[in-house]
């Protein structure tokens, strides 16, 4: 929220991203994304030390609802251990992030 002068007025947001579910997870988890425009989209995983495990989505995605999954995959196919991971997707200029908890 941005506030001016009395009035309260929403932040213009480029895309929502949902909660991932289920959370957490196992095999795989899912998530929405929301887009009022085209847009950019990056879409990345990354363990709680920041270093990348996978990109999922990099390139144009058009508006509307989206679907977005992963199956606790690195880049190389291989399944990685339980723990904390961070959902970072990028719309244009816009980023949110999500926690992902996968338990093996």
């Amino acid at each position: 929220m941005t506030l001016v002068g009395n009035n309260k007025q929403r932040a213009h947001r480029s895309f929502v991203l949902g909660k991932n579910y289920p959370n957490p997870f196992n095999s795989s988890t899912s998530w929405k994304i929301d887009l009022n425009t085209s847009e950019m989209i990056r879409a990345e995983i990354y363990d709680v030390r920041g270093r990348k495990i996978k990109e999922l989505w990099n390139g144009p995605m058009s508006p509307g609802h989206h679907v977005m999954h992963w199956d606790g995959r690195n880049r190389f196919e291989i399944h990685v251990p339980s723990g904390i991971y961070l959902l970072s997707v990028w719309a244009g200029n816009n980023k949110m992030v999500r926690k992902l908890n996968l338990v093996r």
